[in-house]
């Protein structure tokens, strides 16, 4: 999938999204280099609009986001980044909203 039809489904779901607990979403990797192919997954990262939510509510923000996007996508927040590879993932990530 392309970036930029991507975005703009994450976009349009914004309010649905929100509802679910992200506060801000972010794409990295494959997709967001427009270097995905038609195997690729969407890869997401979000900033929790309540920092107390649950592993099942990750989860629901991931199945929310493979309904959207009607593709496999892997879905974390920040904090559950790799300290290791965090700088290099924000460094490159794009901000949906």
């Amino acid at each position: 999938m392309r970036r930029s039809e991507t975005t703009a489904r994450l976009l349009a779901h914004a309010d649905r999204l929100r509802a679910a607990g992200v506060g801000a979403l972010y794409l990295f990797g494959s997709t967001a280099r427009d270097e995905a192919g038609p195997a690729s997954d969407v890869d997401l990262f979000f900033d929790p609009a309540d920092p107390r939510l649950s592993l099942f509510g990750v989860m629901a923000v991931r199945d929310t986001v493979e309904a959207l996007l009607g593709c496999k996508a892997d879905v974390m927040t920040r904090g559950s980044l790799h300290p290791y590879l965090r700088p290099r993932i924000e460094a490159e990530a794009l901000r949906v909203f």
